[in-house]
């Protein structure tokens, strides 16, 4: 199992590889998106031409943060975050740029 969690997912190089881990080698894949930047990752997926049988092991679902009332109005919260969890016991966190 493989759970990646993103604001924004954009790498082409790891999304390829996650597409090996659950097509080929029919692992659970799951990512969660902050729900603002969905719109790139299904850029990225309509670019590779993912059909239904590839992606039966690729679960996504996006989040929004928790927003907060101000004076000056309403702020809406948003995931800033990036970790992969690997098998349920190796977690990889931070930004490799």
């Amino acid at each position: 199992i493989i759970a990646v969690v993103m604001d924004e997912f954009t790498d082409r190089n790891i999304f390829e590889d996650l597409i090996e881990a659950f097509y080929r080698r029919r692992l659970p894949v799951y990512i969660i998106l902050d729900q603002g930047n969905v719109k790139y990752f299904l850029e990225m997926c309509k670019k590779r031409e993912l059909n239904d049988v590839m992606i039966r092991y690729l679960r996504v679902r996006s989040i929004a943060g928790t927003g907060l009332y101000l004076a000056s109005g309403y702020v809406t919260g948003s995931l800033d975050q990036r970790f992969m969890i690997v098998d349920g016991d190796k977690v990889i966190s931070g930004s490799y740029r």
